[in-house]
C-alpha cells in the first residue's frame, strides 16, 4: 500500500488540486446565482447588468431595447 502511494503521489496531488479547484468554481457559481447575478456574461451589448443570455433574450433584442431607451 505504501509503495502504491509513493508511486502515485504526484497523480494523487494533482487530482486533489483539480478537485479543489472544481469545488471552488462550483461554490462561486452558486454564490453568484444566489446573489441574482449571471455567471459567464461577457457580452459587450449587455449593459447595466442585463445579461441577455440569462434573461432569455438575444443580443439583437438587447441592442434594440437599448436603442429604444
Amino acid at each position: 500500500m505504501i509503495e502504491w502511494l509513493s508511486t502515485n503521489f504526484g497523480t494523487i496531488i494533482i487530482c486533489a488540486i483539480l478537485l479543489l479547484l472544481f469545488i471552488l468554481a462550483i461554490k462561486h457559481i452558486i454564490k453568484v446565482k444566489k446573489a441574482g447575478g449571471c455567471v459567464g456574461c461577457n457580452v459587450k451589448n449587455c449593459k447595466n447588468g442585463n445579461c441577455c443570455h440569462c434573461h432569455n433574450t438575444t443580443a439583437k433584442q438587447a441592442i434594440e431595447n437599448e436603442e429604444e431607451k
